[in-house]
């Protein structure tokens, strides 16, 4: 019995064990739904402002200064624009220049300049040097085509002691030979240096081309001419131009106008009154008439380069329409942005930069362009800048230029007289040729305005002032073998530059 029972249970054991496996086996339940994905921010972009114009602000006005003014009694003018931090800007400056030496002197003012820094009647070279160095500044000079100045930056506690190192040096030069022989020999040198650079020989040429051998004379005069000039020649034109009359004083910083008036009277007042001799006045001109235009050629041999240059007779700085012609160059090409280097550089990559130049003295102007270019490309480059001239110029343009390029032109001019505010020097030099021209004493500071009022009108104006591609003075000075062939094709006249233009 007790076997049957332990049969049956063995018997039973699957069947239980099945049937409680079956019973102990969770009914799988539901799986939850899958939770939303949470949505992360939007990555910024660091850069994304990269991709925006900045808009530009609204323009700032710019007050730029009006000087005041007196006058010694011997006709010596006093300048002054007082500021209120900086050091002084001192500058003499004479209303007479290159331009005014005689027929075969040039170079005559440029040398009477330098030499007012080899020392005066009572202090050698070295010691006028040392005074003007204790200063703190050394004394500059430097002759212009209409103009003489003299420079000397000060603290304002030392505007008596500035003041006397400029008079002592205008008024009282030296003139000694032996130094005279040096500078001379000196300057000479200089000039045969910058002879050997092709942009320089270019301007030369071109210069005298439009303008003859007399006015078209550089500054720093020919060699032939400076090798001539003898200390007589620079003492008479000293005794002839620097007078007190056509002399004056312009003062920039933190000091007053008795205090100005103190320091020119005990320095500039000794100078006896009187005016600048009749010799002291520009040569008659021998200006060549325009006509045909042609190309004068300069021969570099197996250089890579040529240096172009194209000059257009233009009114003087007296005549009405100034500020449009400065903006007319500006957005021609004096700006990078200009249609010269636009063109030349950026399309056709003929040249790292082209600028053009307004050129304005008291008897003359002129509008230039110059650059310089791969000797392969000579004549496609200047077929291109002529054809620039000729697009912009006449009544019926036919590319005028436009409102863009006026309003990018005018806000470079009027910010750069702004800047002019930085330094009490750079005042100094916009207040200069106010005493030069005869302009009115707000003749500066009405500038931004005059500018502003400058219209497409105007532009369009001074442009017609161009003479036509076929009446321009061209210049090239490269590789004659490589170039003359291009510049053939151009159908202009070919010559050699005559070899005294090169001096």
């Amino acid at each position: 019995m007790n076997r049957t029972r332990v049969h049956v249970q063995l018997c039973l054991a699957p069947l239980i064990l099945a049937l409680g496996c079956q019973a102990a086996t969770p009914t799988p339940a539901k799986k939850p739904p899958a939770p939303a994905p949470i949505k992360s921010a939007p990555t910024l972009d660091p850069n994304e402002w990269r991709r925006q114009r900045p808009l530009p602000t609204a323009p700032s006005s710019i007050e730029l200064p009006t000087p005041q003014r007196v006058s010694l009694a011997n006709g010596t003018e006093l300048y002054l624009v007082p500021r209120s931090s900086g050091p002084v800007a001192l500058s003499l400056v004479v209303r007479h220049g290159a331009a005014d030496v005689p027929t075969g002197k040039s170079g005559l003012a440029a040398l009477v300049a330098r030499m007012l820094t080899e020392g005066t009647r009572k202090k050698t070279a070295l010691q006028q040097a040392e005074t003007a160095e204790a200063l703190g500044c050394p004394l500059s000079t430097e002759a212009l085509r209409d103009s003489l100045h003299l420079s000397l930056d000060v603290l304002p506690s030392d505007l008596s002691s500035g003041v006397q190192v400029l008079a002592d040096a205008l008024l009282s030069p030296a003139f000694s030979p032996n130094a005279f022989q040096r500078i001379r020999q000196e300057w000479l040198d200089g000039l045969v240096a910058e002879r050997q650079s092709p942009a320089r020989l270019a301007s030369l040429v071109g210069l005298r081309a439009l303008l003859g051998t007399t006015r078209g004379a550089p500054v720093g005069g020919a060699s032939p001419e400076v090798s001539a000039l003898k200390v007589r020649d620079l003492q008479q034109w000293y005794g002839d131009c620097v007078v007190p009359e056509d002399t004056a004083l312009i003062v920039v910083g933190p000091v007053t106008m008795p205090q100005v008036v103190e320091a020119a009277a005990g320095a500039l007042a000794k100078a006896t009154r009187r005016q600048a001799s009749k010799r002291c006045a520009a040569a008659a001109a021998d200006s060549p008439s325009v006509g045909q235009a042609r190309i004068w050629l300069v021969d570099r041999p197996e250089a890579v380069q040529s240096a172009l240059f194209v000059a257009s007779p233009f009114p003087s700085f007296g005549q009405p329409g100034l500020e449009a012609r400065q903006l007319l160059d500006n957005a021609f090409g004096g700006l990078f942005t200009s249609r010269l280097n636009r063109n030349l550089r950026e399309v056709h990559a003929y040249t790292y930069g082209v600028r053009s130049g307004l050129v304005a003295s008291r008897d003359f102007g002129a509008l230039t362009a110059a650059t310089s270019v791969r000797s392969d490309v000579t004549g496609a480059a200047l077929s291109e800048l002529l054809r620039e001239w000729q697009d912009l110029r006449g009544p019926k343009a036919a590319r005028p230029l436009s409102t863009e390029e006026l309003d990018r032109a005018r806000a470079d001019r009027i910010q750069d007289l702004g800047s002019a505010l930085e330094q009490n020097r750079r005042i100094a030099s916009l207040i200069e040729p106010l005493f030069v021209r005869r302009q009115h004493l707000t003749s500066v500071a009405e500038e931004p305005s005059r500018l502003t009022s400058v219209g497409t009108v105007e532009l369009a104006r001074e442009a017609e002032r161009l003479v036509p591609p076929d009446q321009l003075v061209l210049v090239v000075v490269g590789d004659a073998r490589t170039v003359r062939p291009q510049l053939e094709t151009l159908g202009l006249k070919l010559e050699q530059a005559p070899a005294a233009w090169l001096e």
